[in-house]
C-alpha cells in the first residue's frame, strides 16, 4: 500500500470551519477535520492539533522508518531491549501501511 507522497500540510476552511489534510500543492483534500462538534474552543484546538498530526504523518513515518533501521544495526551487536524496540517500531509502521 502507497501513501500520497510530498510533503502534506493544513488548511483551516473559515466558511464551514474545518481543517483540510492537503498534499503535494494540491486543492484535493486528503482528510477534513471539522471542529464545530460542540462549538468548544477546547474542541477546537484539539480538532487543529489533530489534524497539524495528521499532516505530519509522512514526516512521522520516514522519522520512525530511519530509527528501525538503525535499531536493527545495533541491535545485531547489543540484544535484549533493542529487539523490543524494533519490534515496537515494525508495529507501527505496519499500522501506518495499513497491515494492522
Amino acid at each position: 500500500m502507497e501513501y500520497t507522497k510530498g510533503e502534506w500540510y493544513t488548511h483551516h476552511n473559515d466558511y464551514n470551519d474545518t481543517y483540510s489534510i492537503l498534499a503535494n500543492g494540491s486543492s484535493f483534500s486528503l482528510a477534513k477535520v471539522p471542529t464545530y462538534v460542540n462549538d468548544l474552543r477546547e474542541e477546537k484546538e484539539e480538532a487543529k492539533a489533530n489534524a497539524h498530526l495528521m499532516a505530519s504523518a509522512p514526516e512521522l513515518y520516514k522519522a520512525l522508518q530511519m530509527a528501525r533501521d538503525l535499531l536493527f544495526i545495533i541491535a545485531e551487536d547489543h540484544v535484549g531491549g533493542l529487539r523490543l524496540s524494533l519490534s515496537v517500531c515494525d508495529k507501527a509502521l505496519a499500522s501506518a501501511r495499513g497491515e494492522e
